[in-house]
């Protein structure tokens, strides 16, 4: 099963979204985007419906603090799925991303860990059958352990800069749109704008949930073990869900000249300085806690997606752009895997979830397949995801 999809808009300098820079304004323009979004999230009919031990309504919202230490405050909402019993947290950051980005409450909460300046649309999900609930977010402990690390629809990586969410300083006359993918365990946000309503949905900007299909090691089996966060996108530098997409070049089959473009990180030229690079994802350790960071001092690591066989995809193998695919891999790597593998020695986490991710060959923004269970998602940007059928943009 893929996910299921709604879209929600609004357009800059309207009286649903009015133009201007105060506070009063941001917060009031998260509000509307938090609402617009948690409504599609609902509207997937995937289960997720408001935790009305948390909120007894679309507008009852939560405040939840900032990363300063004299705090803004944006609205939260909480979310129960009936079908498979996780929680998930959803907030909305009109903020200033280089300033006040969502709180990283204990200090490991957010993915990557190494960016702390995350606004946009944040999303925590707590594994089904877990005792875990989300706390007092007033609290360093309000993220539970074992739910998924934080990205937001805007995130990063400076500490200075002109843009932010669309909540933050609109421009007039502009329509801003977001996409949420959902299934009863994973949510995925996708987000654009233009002069006119945006069409299709575009590479998502990050997925988090039950998003690993197969792992690698027989004691991965932390409730938490299937669950990540993967970022498909880097930091924003300019418009919310518009970051550059993860892809990279890989080598070609001797003598057959086709220089083979993949999704996520296989050749990116840094060398052995692995820390470099932008960390892509958050996955747990089989113990359950995290690794959700980088660093390019000794010893260096971080953690990638990437795609297993570029080889499936080389159009030497198969001139079909999306009937060939291949999965699409997460490790941590790192100089002292005793300390960063998911077991110890070993950083290999296993596969995104078929299911819901693939990379493909070249191909066209929009092209669904396989009796449209799967939708290629940007042109030549080699990520397709699942698709249920009865999506429409």
């Amino acid at each position: 099963m893929g996910f299921k999809m709604r879209s929600c808009y609004v357009l800059g300098g309207s009286d649903e979204f009015p133009t201007g820079t105060t506070d009063a304004l941001r917060r009031s323009r998260s509000e509307t985007l938090l609402t617009k979004c948690a409504q599609c999230l609902i509207d997937c009919g995937c289960g997720w419906q408001l935790d009305t031990t948390k909120s007894t309504s679309l507008t009852d919202y939560t405040d939840i603090p900032s990363l300063q230490t004299t705090p803004k405050y944006m609205p939260g909402l909480f979310f129960i799925n009936t079908i498979s019993g996780c929680k998930l947290f959803m907030s909305y950051f009109g903020t200033a991303g280089w300033v006040y980005g969502i709180k990283n409450f204990n200090s490991s909460n957010l993915a990557p860990s190494s960016t702390n300046r995350h606004t946009g649309l944040c999303i925590s999900i707590i594994p089904g059958g877990s005792e875990s609930v989300f706390g007092d977010p007033t609290q360093n402990s309000f993220i539970p352990s074992d739910a998924t690390r934080i990205c937001g629809s805007f995130y990063y990586n400076s500490s200075s800069g002109s843009y932010g969410s669309a909540a933050y300083a609109p421009d007039s006359g502009t329509y801003y749109k977001y996409y949420i993918f959902a299934t009863s365990t994973a949510v995925a946000v996708a987000a654009s704008h233009g002069s006119s309503i945006p069409g299709l949905p575009n590479v998502p900007i990050y997925a988090t949930g039950r998003i690993l299909g197969n792992l690698a090691h027989e004691s991965d089996d932390a409730s938490n073990a299937n669950y990540a966060t993967v970022m498909f996108r880097k930091p924003s530098s300019s418009y919310e869900g518009e970051g550059v997409v993860l892809t990279s070049g890989t080598s070609t089959f001797v003598g057959g000249g086709n220089y083979t473009y993949v999704a996520g990180y296989n050749n990116e030229g840094t060398g052995s300085n692995i820390g470099s690079i932008y960390c892509t994802a958050a996955i747990a350790r089989s113990n359950g806690t995290w690794i959700n960071g980088s660093s390019s001092t000794a010893p260096s690591r971080n953690v990638i997606h990437y795609t297993a066989n570029p080889y499936f995809v080389n159009t030497c193998v198969s001139s079909s752009s999306i009937a060939a695919w291949s999965p699409i891999a997460v490790a941590s790597i790192a100089a002292d895997l005793a300390t960063y593998g998911v077991i110890p020695g070993n950083g290999f986490k296993g596969f995104l979830d078929t299911d819901l991710f693939r990379c493909a060959g070249a191909g066209t923004q929009g092209t669904t397949f396989d009796n449209d269970k799967f939708y290629y998602c940007e042109t030549n940007k080699y990520l397709v995801i699942g698709w249920d059928p009865s999506n429409n943009s």
